[in-house]
């Protein structure tokens, strides 16, 4: 088919004055399918466009649900795609450094001994530095710290059931001296003598399960300081050994938990969050929580999305819960209770930051909440939507409700907590499958403890979550009766 030259010396024309931007593209439509001819007869585009409609009708489509879909991809959202394979990682906040520097200053936590090594040719990361080796995101080691461990590797499970042409799964790999060393550990462990872990441990720095297993005997004793140390040094010695093509923070690495060799990865990660947290290092243990989920985001064997939303709620990462709820495809958090209650919050803060408290409150809207919200417009929900999400919960979930009152006892009145859990709401139902509901109630727990921090930092918040509880019992006893 010949084309007009005068439309192709335009089109080089905007090409030169960088103006394709401005060329309107066609709406991608039936006619776009038909032929000069078919198009010049008005009967044949009536009866193809009948057509046409009537299929989309089957098919459940509609042209009000395609350019919503259109639309929902040009949002602000953190996540690039409707539906979320993996999280967002910001590495730079993964090691415990930030947060420390953040608190009391670099010079301090320099002192302290929790800087970066520098000297290329006195550290363990100067030595890896020179081996071509990726640098440590995890941990920042101390001077002295032993990272080589013969016999350890990570390479590709060529086996693992997931394996895609965008997700690649790894899986360390035991052969020569650490094997040896790994059966050595095998019996020390059946032995239950600590001092026979200490001393393989001396004798073999780098092995990794030797050194998380010091680490838990030191929590059990207390020094939670030589606990945390232990965990890092095991987490240095896995990231030395990293495949270069691993790249857990991209979520296109993942790992499989049923491989016995990479559990020392997901036990270790998960310490290393719990010790961060304990420390009041929130932000630390939500990104490495992040990087825990997405090595296996299918099965989440760490059970990390039990606590995520908290984690997230205590650094105001209000549109995550929002993302998370409503795009995380691995598995449906709406079933979960805690996100459940999160995901109302977080809308009720984004919400909120529309209406700052007056100035001079006791706590108005975070100034975290400024640059960790991007929520678009149309995303924002009306106030008896928000309302009535938070009331569904409750409904849903009612063994929340007293948890969370029994956490904030110092600000909620004691005879509103006494009413509430006398009502038959919120009371456990004997006649219910007992194995779900215990298993609910450890969700219920787990949530009410871990939450409080971020329902804590603003005191409008525990407000309107006793009055949606109250909204929520007059619509329990309004269908009983």
């Amino acid at each position: 088919e010949k084309t007009n030259s005068d439309d192709l010396e335009v089109l080089a024309r905007l090409i030169d004055q960088g103006g394709l931007d401005d060329i309107p593209l066609p709406e991608c439509t039936l006619n776009h399918y038909m032929s000069k001819d078919e198009l010049a007869d008005p009967e044949f585009v009536r009866l193809a466009t009948e057509l046409y409609d009537q299929i989309m009708e089957l098919s459940g489509v509609s042209k009000t649900q395609l350019a919503n879909q259109a639309s929902e991809k040009s949002t602000n959202s953190p996540f690039s795609s409707r539906t979320l394979l993996s999280l967002p990682i910001d590495t730079n906040k993964l090691s415990a450094d930030y947060e420390l520097k953040k608190m009391f200053g670099a010079q301090a936590v320099q002192i302290a001994g929790y800087g970066r090594a520098t000297n290329s040719n006195s550290g363990p990361q100067g030595r890896r530095i020179k081996k071509g080796k990726h640098a440590c995101i995890l941990v920042h080691p101390r001077d002295g710290w032993p990272y080589e461990a013969p016999g350890l590797a990570m390479v590709l499970d060529v086996e693992a059931a997931g394996r895609t042409g965008q997700v690649s799964y790894f899986r360390f790999e035991r052969s020569g001296l650490y094997k040896q060393v790994h059966e050595q550990y095998k019996m020390v462990v059946e032995s239950m003598d600590p001092n026979a872990l200490a001393e393989l441990v001396s004798r073999f720095p780098t092995h990794v399960e030797s050194l998380l297993q010091m680490s838990e005997v030191y929590r059990l004793m207390g020094e939670l300081d030589r606990s945390a140390e232990f965990v890092e040094r095991a987490l240095y010695v896995l990231e030395c050994h990293w495949s270069p093509m691993f790249k857990p923070t991209s979520g296109q690495s993942r790992m499989s938990y049923d491989v016995i060799e990479n559990r020392a990865m997901f036990i270790g990660l998960f310490r290393f969050q719990q010790l961060v947290v304990r420390k009041g290092l929130r932000r630390t243990g939500f990104e490495v929580s992040k990087l825990l989920l997405n090595l296996e985001p299918v099965k989440d064997p760490m059970g990390m999305l039990l606590i995520l939303d908290s984690y997230a709620l205590g650094c105001s990462e209000y549109q995550f819960i929002i993302d998370l709820y409503d795009r995380f495809q691995p598995i449906d958090v709406r079933i979960l209770p805690n996100f459940a209650f999160s995901h109302a919050l977080a809308r009720y803060r984004i919400k909120r930051a529309e209406k700052p408290d007056k100035p001079g409150s006791s706590k108005s809207v975070s100034r975290n909440l400024v640059g960790s919200v991007d929520a678009n417009p149309s995303q924002i929900l009306a106030d008896k939507e928000i309302d009535a999400l938070m009331v569904d919960a409750m409904l849903t979930f009612p063994m929340v409700v007293p948890l969370m009152l029994r956490q904030f006892s110092d600000q909620v009145d004691a005879s509103i907590t006494q009413l509430m859990e006398s009502s038959t709401l919120f009371r456990l139902d004997p006649y219910e499958d007992q194995v779900r509901v215990l298993q609910l109630q450890t969700f219920a727990k787990i949530y009410a403890k871990l939450s409080k921090h971020g329902w804590s930092l603003h005191d409008e918040n525990m407000t309107w979550f006793i009055r949606c509880a109250q909204q929520a019992m007059t619509l329990a006893s309004s269908n009983d009766a």
